[in-house]
């Protein structure tokens, strides 16, 4: 594939994305299915309302202490 035609066939995904962070896309799909489960651990059960409400909290922590677009962060693979 020629550089042109990449571009070309990476725009409409780019053109929908403009401006949306990888946090708004995951909030964005934790409320298509607001009522239904989205974690069971046991007796614990989070519905994607709820995975939604904690990761815009965690969102706002990370703004609030500067963390905005360009910053990358990098955490071990644990189920915490």
């Amino acid at each position: 594939m020629t550089p042109s035609a990449i571009t070309q066939s990476s725009s409409p995904a780019s053109a929908a994305s403009a401006g949306a962070t990888l946090s708004d896309l995951i909030v964005q799909s934790l409320t298509r299915h607001i009522s239904s489960e989205a974690f069971v651990a046991g007796d614990r059960r989070l519905t994607y309302a709820q995975v939604r409400d904690l990761v815009s909290q965690y969102m706002g922590a990370l703004s609030r202490r500067g963390v905005g677009l360009g910053v990358t962060m990098l955490s071990p693979n644990t189920p915490e």
